[in-house]
């Protein structure tokens, strides 16, 4: 967790979620989510990334902020080092801000 509130990533974005609905059944949760099994489990293993719609849908779920969730995003999907460096500082001054 980041600062203690933002998830470091989505498969943790996803248990946070999980763990707050207390669900315990994956392709349940899965439709919770409004994500299908098979993209839901292609999200958890990296193969594909969670849209920016879904994303802000998740964050309502989990009580997040979407404009962090936003962030969060952007830092997964930055390929390059010093790109993810500075989306990770952007999260973290958001955050530091923002609660």
């Amino acid at each position: 967790m980041i600062n203690g509130t933002i998830p470091e990533n989505t498969s943790d974005l996803f248990d946070l979620v999980k763990n707050k609905q207390n669900c315990k059944n994956e392709v349940i949760y899965g439709e919770f989510l409004e994500i299908s099994k098979s993209l839901f489990y292609a999200i958890k293993k990296g193969e594909r990334a969670l849209t920016a719609e879904k994303g802000i849908k998740i964050a309502s779920k989990a009580g997040l902020s979407p404009e962090a969730v936003l962030i969060l995003l952007e830092l997964e999907n930055a390929q390059e080092g010093h790109i993810k460096a500075l989306w990770n500082n952007i999260l973290i001054n958001y955050t530091s801000h923002n609660g």
